[in-house]
């Protein structure tokens, strides 16, 4: 398990971990978040959106160009793309 702080936004994994272990998840999940079965996967997708401009969620894009995130905005991209 790193101890490597979290970037901005994201919950430090001992604060999760004390949420785990004090009833918010089942135990099954905390065994997850201690095996970091997913770690490599977890890095791979978050360098991946990095590398494409995404810094923050819920980032929208339509053919590699980002789409303001509101309703009014896709719907006209949708319809540009059409």
């Amino acid at each position: 398990m790193s101890s490597a702080p979290s970037p901005a936004g994201e919950a430090p994994v001992p604060l999760l971990l004390s949420l785990l272990r004090n009833g918010v998840a089942p135990m099954p999940e905390l065994e997850c978040v201690n095996s970091d079965r997913y770690a490599d996967w977890t890095s791979a997708v978050t360098e991946d959106a990095s590398r494409a401009g995404v810094n923050a969620t819920p980032t929208v894009k339509m053919n590699g160009q980002d789409i303001e995130n509101t309703d009014a905005a896709l719907r006209q991209a949708v319809e540009a793309a059409s």
